[in-house]
């Protein structure tokens, strides 16, 4: 199991952690329910949201198994509670945003909220431009009151992308803003500490550059946070029409321009079983084997 992933809770412990040898199981999950009529016709009602759900399973002999206690430790609390976040190394270079925030406009069609407001501050959205790089139809322009100094302490008022040991996290937003509304970011290290709030200009979404700001992983640099302000807790507002993300190897230089790449990043995390380690001692070679879900629910927690 020489393959690994950056995985665990931003703000109390992030690691390398064995990575299956056929990859991590994605789904996207949500809610459906059909109904067949006496007339032989049909009704589907679905909802455009979902929620991502991740399967690890391991099979391995006992010298090839080592660290698999580890998705035990998390899952029991060894390492501390928050929820669970990791680098998928095949979104990498896609957009490691959740779908939702990558595209803004989804929230008109049903999709969690993205900002928190103690005023419950208004929600509007419009037609993005014409462009030829594939953005969103729709562009999100929310009111933000909430100040620089003051993120969210909602799960669902942020996004966090965990950022490996020796690589850097390429980002940017395409929209506007409007008085001392701000789009932010701030570091994030596993010892619970926080980096300044800095904010992130923003890209046109008629032009073609889609990133234009870098964080690399560092001692003080395990994740990153996005959310919505105010520079000063007046009233602003955001007009949010995409978002994107990528991870590159520090050094490398990579395409940071082109069209917009649909989300596939999560929110918060949590362990849908024990994660238990099974050991078979009684075949030749002896083994041991996982199988454990993660499922996504931080877009919708409190």
């Amino acid at each position: 199991m020489a393959k690994q992933i950056w995985f665990g809770i931003p703000t109390r412990n992030m690691q390398w952690v064995p990575a299956p040898l056929a990859g991590v199981e994605s789904s996207n999950v949500g809610y459906v329910d059909s109904m067949l009529f006496e007339n032989g016709g049909a009704s589907v009602e679905r909802s455009t949201g979902f929620h991502k759900e991740y399967q690890f399973d391991f099979n391995a002999p006992l010298a090839g198994s080592d660290g698999l206690n580890v998705f035990n430790k998390f899952a029991s609390g060894f390492y501390g509670t928050g929820l669970i976040f990791f680098a998928d190394p095949y979104v990498f270079e896609t957009n490691l945003f959740p779908a939702h925030w990558a595209s803004p406009g989804l929230v008109e069609d049903g999709w969690h909220n993205i900002y928190y407001g103690a005023t419950n501050p208004a929600l509007t959205f419009t037609d993005t431009a014409t462009n030829v790089y594939g953005q969103p139809p729709r562009t999100m322009q929310q009111v933000v009151t909430a100040g620089l100094t003051t993120p969210p302490v909602r799960n669902y008022g942020s996004a966090v992308i965990p950022v490996p040991e020796g690589y850097t996290l390429h980002f940017g937003w395409s929209g506007s803003v409007t008085g001392s509304g701000r789009v932010y970011y701030r570091t994030v290290a596993d010892d619970g500490t926080f980096g300044t709030p800095t904010a992130i200009t923003a890209l046109t979404a008629i032009n073609s550059t889609r990133m234009n700001t870098t964080v690399a992983a560092s001692n003080d640099v395990d994740a990153v946070q996005f959310y919505f302000g105010s520079t000063d807790g007046t009233t602003g507002q955001v007009n949010v029409t995409s978002m994107m993300a990528q991870l590159h190897k520090t050094g490398t230089t990579p395409t940071l321009g082109g069209n917009h790449v649909a989300g596939e990043g999560h929110t918060g995390l949590m362990f849908a079983d024990e994660a238990r380690v099974e050991t078979y001692v009684y075949i030749d070679p002896p083994r041991k084997a996982l199988s454990t879900t993660l499922v996504e629910v931080g877009a919708w927690m409190a």
